[in-house]
C-alpha cells in the first residue's frame, strides 16, 4: 500500500483527476489523498453538488477550491489548486460545458494552462461545442494539459483508437462515431492522450474513458493510473517538470576602481590630453575625416 503514492515522490507539479461519483460523502478520503500526494491540482468530476453545499463542507486544507455544479443527481466539476501556486481562472467555453480551466503562473516562466472536463455520455455535441472556442484557448501554441472524464472509450480490444492511422479504423467498431471525431479533434489540436490502460472497471465491462490530453508531452515526466478504491473509476495523474530557481546565487559585477582617484590629477590629465579642434567640425558624425 505504501508504494501506491510512490509516483508523487518525483519532482514536479502533480495533476490528478478522479470521477468521484459524489464528492460530499467522500471528502475525508479525498483530503487524505491530498495530504499524501501534495498534488498541485486535483480535478474532480461528477461531484454531484448544488448551491446548498458550502465550500467549507468540501474544503481541503492548503488548497483553493473552484467549482461548477450541476445538481445532486449528476455531473459537476470541482478543482482544488494548492494555495502556494498563483493562477488565473479562464472562461473559455460555453456555460453548458462542464469545465474549469486555469492558467498556472510560475516565477520566471511562461504561464501554462490546466483544464478539467466532464462530458456526459449523452452529449453528442460536446466536441463541436468545445472546438468553436479551442482556437481562442491556444494562442501561439500555449502549453496545455487537460484532465477529465470524456466518456469516450479509446481502447477497443486492447488497442487505442487514437494516434496511428491504422488504429483509427478501429473507431468504427466503437459504439458511436464519436470515437472517430475525437481522434480528429486530437489531431487537429496536436493533443496526445497519455493514459493507456482502463480507467473504469465494472463487473460487466472495462473502458478507458478518463483521459489526459496534452500538446506538450515533453514537459511531462510521468503519467499513469492508480486504483484508490474510491469509486468505480481509477485515478489518473501526470507530473509536469519544473526548473529549480536558484536563490542567493552570487553575482559578479565589474566596476571601475576609484581607489587612487584624485580630482586634481584627473583635471591635469584632461589638460594634457590632445583634443582635436572641434570648431572645425560641421558634422559630428563625420569627425573622423578631420583626424
Amino acid at each position: 500500500m505504501n508504494n501506491l503514492w510512490e509516483p508523487f515522490n518525483n519532482k514536479g507539479l502533480h495533476f490528478l483527476h478522479l470521477n468521484i461519483n459524489s464528492l460530499l460523502p467522500k471528502v475525508d478520503e479525498l483530503r487524505n489523498i491530498a495530504e499524501k500526494t501534495r498534488a498541485s491540482v486535483i480535478g474532480i468530476t461528477e461531484s454531484k453538488l448544488d448551491s446548498s453545499i458550502f465550500d467549507s463542507e468540501i474544503n481541503i486544507a492548503g488548497y483553493d477550491v473552484l467549482r461548477k455544479d450541476r445538481n445532486r443527481h449528476g455531473g459537476g466539476v470541482v478543482c482544488y489548486i494548492r494555495n502556494d501556486l498563483s493562477f488565473n481562472v479562464l472562461s473559455a467555453f460555453p456555460l453548458e460545458i462542464e469545465n474549469i480551466f486555469i492558467d498556472i503562473l510560475l516565477p520566471k516562466a511562461k504561464p501554462f494552462t490546466v483544464g478539467l472536463f466532464y462530458r456526459p455520455p449523452s452529449d453528442s455535441n460536446f466536441l463541436d461545442s468545445i472546438s468553436c472556442d479551442f482556437d481562442k484557448l491556444l494562442p501561439n501554441q500555449r502549453e496545455i494539459h487537460i484532465l477529465g472524464d470524456f466518456n469516450i472509450n479509446t481502447l477497443i480490444d486492447g488497442i487505442s483508437i487514437l494516434g496511428k492511422k491504422e488504429n483509427v479504423k478501429l473507431a468504427a467498431s466503437a459504439p458511436s462515431s464519436i470515437g472517430k471525431r475525437y481522434n480528429e479533434f486530437c489531431n487537429t489540436y496536436s493533443l496526445k492522450q497519455l493514459i493507456e490502460s482502463e480507467t473504469r472497471i465494472t463487473c460487466q465491462s472495462s473502458s478507458l474513458i478518463d483521459h489526459i490530453l496534452t500538446n506538450s508531452p515533453a514537459k511531462l515526466s510521468h503519467s499513469g493510473v492508480i486504483d484508490i478504491g474510491l469509486s468505480d473509476h481509477l485515478m489518473i495523474y501526470c507530473t509536469r517538470k519544473i526548473k529549480r530557481i536558484k536563490f542567493n546565487v552570487h553575482k559578479h559585477i565589474k566596476c571601475r576602481s576609484f581607489k587612487n582617484y584624485t580630482p586634481d590629477l584627473f583635471v591635469d590629465e584632461l589638460k594634457a590630453a590632445n583634443f582635436s579642434n572641434y570648431e572645425n567640425f560641421t558634422d559630428m558624425n563625420r569627425q573622423h575625416l578631420y583626424q
